[in-house]
């Protein structure tokens, strides 16, 4: 497993493409530097700020990949091509763009905002997607990735509303997350699970989906909880 894995990490590195993942790099750390001195002073601010700008970016990629390439009309909730397994310049950029972004969260967070690093949301779900990235280079497969782009749209949401007060908007996101992550994923669940056959690369893409969708289920949850309790403080507060 350990000498699988380091050939696929060399693969997905080991190319010219890997000028790419520089530039990204190098640019996502002058922007932070630049945008965290001038107006984010505390941890917590700072921590949002890589995730704004990678998951913005890749939400106008997600839309683009939908509309344009799997010819998605998402302004009327239709769509004229199933789903397939293979990879486009603009998803397989896009995943080198993503997976960039991940490594940069982790190294910057390092030395920037290490209070705001924690186990699962950072450790073991920034490493999985690394993982992830570099499989689907890879295995030139990341078109259903491409897709999945569009559940980057909660995690914009919470990023401006950690950076700027009057832009959070708690229903709203809770909204988007099941929209998205919850309803648009179990169909991409059922999607692979059901309709996509004869391919090799489907038992990885099975198994990342389900993985996926079970820890939307348990942080949507958990969301949940969070807010019925936050309403309980308040009506107690009230009185």
């Amino acid at each position: 497993h350990f000498w699988s894995t380091s050939r696929m990490l060399a693969e997905a590195f080991g190319d010219k493409e890997w000028l790419f993942d520089v530039a990204v790099a190098v640019v996502l750390c002058c922007i932070y530097v630049t945008i965290s001195r001038l107006f984010f002073p505390t941890e917590k601010e700072r921590a949002y700020v890589v995730s704004a700008i990678s998951s913005t970016i890749c939400t106008l990629i997600g839309l683009y990949v939908c509309h344009f390439e799997m010819n998605w009309d998402i302004f009327h909730f239709s769509w004229k091509q199933s789903l397939f397994i293979a990879e486009s310049e603009v998803t397989r950029f896009t995943t080198r763009f993503f997976l960039v972004s991940n490594i940069c969260d982790v190294v910057i967070g390092l030395l920037q905002y290490p209070s705001q690093l924690f186990v699962l949301t950072t450790w073991i779900h920034h490493g999985a997607y690394v993982l992830l990235c570099c499989w689907m280079l890879k295995s030139r497969c990341s078109i259903l990735f491409g897709i999945c782009l569009l559940e980057e749209i909660p995690t914009a949401l919470l990023a401006y509303g950690h950076l700027k007060k009057s832009l959070r908007s708690d229903s709203f996101f809770g909204f988007t997350y099941f929209l998205l992550r919850v309803c648009l994923h179990s169909w991409l669940v059922y999607s692979v699970c059901f309709q996509l056959k004869d391919d090799e690369r489907l038992s990885v893409v099975r198994f990342n989906f389900l993985i996926t969708e079970l820890l939307h289920v348990h942080w949507f949850t958990a969301w949940i909880r969070q807010q019925i309790r936050l309403s309980k403080e308040n009506t107690v507060k009230a009185h």
